[in-house]
């Protein structure tokens, strides 16, 4: 592999309840940092027999959009094929302070996967690692 091909991994699958569908957090490495990778995609994939094919890719850059502060997909709460939809988690970027640090805040978000688009706020997390069950 040539060292300017993108690196990917998969942070998150999530099936759908018959297991014909599947929900994947695609994360990509960041180039000459070690250990660091941001997210990539949201990507919504079909089985036909043994075979898995891409049906839809939500993208990092869908996700941000216009939007003035930097957004990362950050986990998958929930899957539902039927109707197109997921709850995600997305991080939203502070503007550096001071310093120069930067903070995300965590938020679950209802997700038109069909149609590569955020919804609806449901709650901003608490804590990064809260998870949709938790209560906020």
């Amino acid at each position: 592999m040539c060292c300017n091909e993108p690196v990917y991994r998969i942070r998150r699958e999530v099936l759908d309840p018959k297991g014909d569908d599947r929900l994947l957090l695609r994360f990509i490495r960041v180039p000459d940092v070690e250990n660091a990778w941001n997210s990539d995609a949201l990507i919504w994939e079909i089985r036909n027999h043994e075979e898995w094919s891409e049906f839809v890719v939500f993208t990092r850059d869908e996700l941000q959009g216009d939007f003035p502060r930097r957004r990362r997909m950050g986990d998958i709460a929930k899957f539902d094929a039927v109707n197109g939809y997921a709850i995600i988690k997305v991080g939203e970027y502070s503007e550096p302070d001071r310093r120069g640090s930067i903070r995300a805040k965590y938020a679950l978000w209802s997700c038109d996967v069909r149609n590569r688009r955020l919804i609806e706020l449901i709650r901003v997390c608490k804590d990064p690692d809260e998870s949709y069950d938790d209560e906020g």
